[in-house]
């Protein structure tokens, strides 16, 4: 997953099947990313995302980060298993952040 929108409506699924009925806003992402809406609005504008506040958000409901942001199963990380791939781009000047596909 490399857009930012759609992190953000992940996001949202998770939080609204934990309260089923209820409109789920940028907001309430923002609650629970635990940064202010204008910051949200920011990373959007952005792009990109810091990676901190998503595996906090994945830690806390024992989420797989991989699967949650590139929809991996685990066998998909290991080599040996036909048709793995290496997903992420491990340049140092992308690590600690989340960029939107141009």
């Amino acid at each position: 997953m490399d857009n930012v929108d759609e992190i953000i409506e992940k996001i949202k699924d998770v939080i609204s099947r934990e309260h089923p009925g209820r409109k789920v806003f940028d907001r309430h992402v923002a609650a629970e990313l635990g940064v202010a809406p204008t910051t949200l609005q920011t990373w959007k504008t952005r792009g990109a995302i810091p990676c901190r506040p998503l595996l906090e958000f994945c830690r806390r409901r024992w989420i797989s980060v991989n699967g949650f942001l590139w929809n991996q199963a685990p066998s998909m990380l290991d080599p040996a298993v036909p048709g793995w791939q290496r997903r992420a781009d491990p340049s140092p000047e992308r690590a600690g952040r989340l960029e939107a596909a141009s």
